[in-house]
């Protein structure tokens, strides 16, 4: 528990991200995968095989984007790597520690959908919140 309220304190994040408790979640999902190795141990190795096979398929230096990547849990970041394939990982946020433990991974650090920050911003102010139009992946990537 004080390592959670460390760790929470001193990560540095926007504070829309904390606010909204995105990052709290993120350390809290530390704790519970500790917890719960046993009972979540065959979905999160099913998780990996699923991404290995697909990335085996892949050319040797494929780009490789992971959306929600948080810690790793259910990636096989290593092996990914292994088969010397480039990471980019994005997520609202990433641990430090999971930063350190890979840093031939590229770490983004964004709102994939764009809207957080302005719903935030419109419970703060007490404002409705009006989506600024429609976002959408635009572009396929390549093989």
């Amino acid at each position: 528990m004080i390592l959670e309220a460390l760790t929470h304190l001193m990560t540095p994040a926007p504070r829309y991200v904390k606010k909204m408790g995105y990052l709290k979640e993120a350390v809290a999902i530390e704790a519970r995968v500790k917890r719960c190795q046993s009972a979540w141990q065959p979905h999160l190795d099913q998780c990996k095989s699923l991404i290995i096979n697909e990335a085996k398929t892949l050319p040797a230096g494929s780009q490789i984007m992971i959306l929600g990547s948080g810690g790793f849990h259910d990636v096989p970041i290593r092996r990914l790597l292994d088969l010397k394939h480039q990471i980019t990982c994005i997520d609202i946020i990433h641990l430090p520690k999971t930063k350190k433990r890979f840093p031939e991974v590229t770490f983004e650090e964004r709102d994939i959908t764009g809207l957080i920050e302005n719903i935030f911003d419109a419970i703060r102010s007490g404002t409705a919140f009006k989506p600024a139009g429609q976002w959408y992946l635009s572009q396929k990537p390549d093989p």
